[in-house]
């Protein structure tokens, strides 16, 4: 579904990096699950946020990944968005 806002290649990307970095940052420090927080901003063109916050625990993304439906049930996509001076959650089926 990402792909549509942000290409493959860049989540790849990222991913690679993020490897190299927690190994680095964590090795002899640190075993566990762990999650990075991302934003997609949307401008001129949808921009990938890649490190809001670094959580070294579960996190709900871990939970919402092991909830994931099988392919042929319902999708929907949640959306912050920030208008008027007031943050407005959103949910629409794909």
């Amino acid at each position: 579904m990402i792909s549509h806002y942000i290409s493959i290649a860049l989540i790849d990307n990222i991913q690679g990096k993020i490897c190299q970095e927690s190994d680095r940052l964590f090795k002899g420090k640190y075993r566990g699950p762990f999650g990075i927080d991302m934003m997609l901003v949307n401008g001129d063109q949808c921009l990938l946020h890649p490190c809001v916050e670094i959580n070294l625990r579960r996190t709900m993304g871990h939970v919402a990944l092991s909830l994931s439906p099988a392919d042929d049930e319902l999708r929907c996509v949640m959306r912050i968005e920030y208008t008027e001076k007031n943050y407005k959650l959103t949910i629409n089926r794909l």
